[in-house]
C-alpha cells in the first residue's frame, strides 16, 4: 500500500515537472517566433507571396485612406477596382492599427499576423478542455505550432491566413459544445 503511495507521488511529480518543462520550451519558441517576426518586421513586401502581401496591403491603405467597404479597393485586377476577394476582417484590423499609430502598414500587417498565430493558443487550449486532454497536450501544442517553419512563415507575412486560422480555430469549441444533450447559450466562450 506505501508503495503504491510512493509510486504515484513519484508519477505526479513527474507530470508535473514535464509540465513545467514544456511550458518554459513553449515560450522560448514563442520568444523566437518574436524575435523572427522583428527582424523581418521592417523588410519590404517582396518574398514568395509578394503579390498576395502587396494586394492585402494595398487593400488596407485604401481602407486608411476611403473608410471600411465590404466592396473595397484592390487597385491590382484592373477597373473597377472594388473586387472583394476575402471578408476584409485582417486588412480592416491592420489599417486601424497603423492609422491610429500612425505607423506604417507593412510592420503592422506582419505584427498582427502573428498575433492571430499566437492567438490560435487560446481556442486550442479550449479544444484540450472540452476533450478532457491532458493538462500537457496545449504546451506540446504550443511548441509545435510556434517552431514550424510554414507557420513561422506566414506568421510575419502581411496575409489574412493567420487570421483565417484563428477564425477556424475559434469555431471549434463551439461546435464541441454541441455535442451536450442542452447546449448553453453561453457555450464555447469558456
Amino acid at each position: 500500500m506505501n508503495s503504491n503511495k510512493h509510486a504515484s507521488d513519484s508519477l505526479g511529480r513527474e507530470a508535473g515537472l514535464a509540465r513545467i518543462l514544456l511550458s518554459i520550451v513553449a515560450f522560448a519558441v514563442a520568444a523566437i517566433a518574436v524575435l523572427i517576426t522583428m527582424r523581418y518586421a521592417s523588410r519590404p513586401l517582396l518574398e514568395w507571396q509578394a503579390w498576395r502581401e502587396t494586394q492585402t496591403a494595398l487593400t488596407s491603405y485604401w481602407m486608411m485612406r476611403q473608410g471600411w467597404s465590404l466592396a473595397y479597393q484592390t487597385p491590382v485586377l484592373g477597373y473597377p477596382w472594388e473586387i472583394p476577394l476575402e471578408f476584409p476582417i485582417y486588412q480592416a484590423i491592420v489599417a486601424f492599427i497603423a492609422a491610429l499609430g500612425s505607423i506604417p502598414l507593412d510592420p503592422v500587417g506582419r505584427w498582427v499576423s502573428l498575433v492571430f498565430l499566437v492567438a490560435c493558443l487560446w481556442p486550442a487550449w479550449q479544444i484540450t478542455r472540452r476533450l478532457d486532454l491532458p493538462p500537457i497536450t496545449i504546451w506540446i501544442f504550443a511548441i509545435l505550432l510556434l517552431s514550424s517553419p510554414i507557420y513561422l512563415f506566414y506568421g510575419r507575412n502581411f496575409l489574412v491566413e493567420t487570421a483565417a486560422l484563428f477564425f477556424t480555430f475559434a469555431s471549434i469549441p463551439y461546435a464541441l459544445d454541441l455535442r451536450a444533450a442542452r447546449p448553453k447559450a453561453t457555450s464555447g466562450v469558456w
